[in-house]
């Protein structure tokens, strides 16, 4: 895979204050990283290092095999950083015309017309976007991000204030840029949304990293299960003689168990076959992002 972004030991102060410190990672083409981590962890302050808007302290970063970040690697990279702001009495083509006039491009109304089709928004180009929802600002402001037709996106908390189903189109919109080949980098606060989008994730608290690498990596199985059977009093008490379980906690007719390690659904099963016991349920439980991102932050 091609090396999109490679950050070495990037730090960041302000004063006494480090809002980053020695944060390191690469992102390949076509993944996507979701930045989570609590308010004050350095998500935005990272992301504003990488598009060159403030300087690190100490470290580095290179994009595409380069330490330059000049024109050129600008044009590559589409960005919303924070709220978008736009002029409330400007339509959606007009306010687009100003960042693609900004961003030197040419052929700016095909441009325009392509990157509204993308976000779904091609039917309201006519209409003030002081009358727009805020998931349809969100999707200009996408749309902004779009022009040009750069490699990289990186999204700073792009559902910030959008109602439920406007996460929803967001989440399609941005699942739909990552199927076309588009490596994204994207900050949010609702972990659930980071799970069902990004390959990768990195968990950052206090400027610092707690975790990070491909989600089905950093989301490994804590070996807990669920079962249960129609003599649930019985089952209980065979638990007492299982010795491949650390622990087990019984809510009505469900027990979740902790398995011992490298103790697999099928040895539990063969335990309570061989005792006679005949498990209507059994299933193993996935860690999620939310319960991994809470017991990093302790």
């Amino acid at each position: 895979m091609t090396s999109i972004l490679k950050v070495d030991h990037l730090t960041k102060r302000f004063g006494l204050k480090k809002a980053v410190c020695d944060v390191s990672f690469e992102v390949f083409s076509g993944q996507a990283w979701g930045l989570l981590g609590p308010n004050g962890s350095g998500k935005t302050t990272t992301l504003s290092i990488l598009l060159g808007l403030i300087k690190a302290t100490t470290g580095k970063f290179q994009w595409f095999g380069s330490h330059q970040t000049g024109a050129i690697h600008r044009t590559k990279i589409g960005s919303l950083l924070e709220s978008p702001c736009f002029y409330p009495w400007l339509n959606a083509k007009q306010c687009l015309r100003m960042t693609a006039s900004i961003r030197g491009l040419e052929n700016v109304e095909k441009e325009i017309n392509r990157v509204l089709s993308i976000v779904g928004l091609q039917s309201e180009w006519q209409f003030r976007v002081g009358t727009f929802s805020q998931g349809m600002r969100q999707r200009l402001a996408i749309a902004g991000a779009l022009l040009g037709e750069p490699k990289v996106l990186i999204l700073d908390e792009p559902t910030n204030g959008v109602d439920a189903m406007g996460i929803i189109e967001i989440r399609n919109l941005i699942k739909g840029l990552i199927s076309k080949g588009h490596t994204i980098l994207i900050s949010s606060h609702i972990l659930d949304e980071v799970e069902k989008i990004c390959s990768h994730v990195l968990v950052l608290n206090k400027g610092r990293i707690l975790d990070q690498g491909a989600i089905k990596d950093v989301l490994h199985t804590d070996n807990v299960m669920e079962i249960s059977s129609q003599d649930s009093d019985r089952l209980e008490k065979s638990l007492a003689t299982i010795h491949l379980i650390e622990k087990y906690k019984r809510d009505g007719e469900i027990f979740t168990l902790w398995l011992k390690e490298g103790v697999v659904s099928t040895d539990i099963n063969k335990e309570f076959s061989d005792k006679g016991i005949v498990l209507s349920h059994l299933e193993l439980k996935k860690s999620s992002l939310e319960n991994h991102f809470l017991k990093l932050l302790g």
